[in-house]
């Protein structure tokens, strides 16, 4: 059996949290996100909030109508969600190769 490479990875992130962060992109707020996933409110905005402090900067300003992405929160999602669309692939990939 060959050997698969390992990037080395700075820091460990939490899968969950990135995909409620991309699910309140999607959303445009926790309360919506709760509501179409049934994913209690304070949790996806503790998931996020702890993603925010893995990463060391804020992705999102937070409101009375919602959330918006701060400047690095485009940055780092935008390439999250390019890694989660590989994830779901190599998933698939190994679903059908199992």
């Amino acid at each position: 059996m060959s050997k698969i490479p390992c990037p080395e990875v700075a820091v460990s992130l939490d899968i969950s949290a990135i995909r409620a962060a991309l699910l309140a992109i999607e959303h445009g707020s926790f309360r919506r996100v709760a509501a179409a996933t049934g994913m209690p409110q304070p949790t996806g905005s503790r998931l996020v909030a702890r993603l925010e402090d893995q990463v060391g900067v804020s992705l999102f300003e937070r409101g009375p109508g919602g959330v918006r992405t701060t400047e690095a929160g485009r940055q780092f999602l935008h390439r999250a969600a390019r890694a989660m669309r590989e994830l779901d692939r190599a998933h698939g990939a190994a679903a059908l190769a199992g």
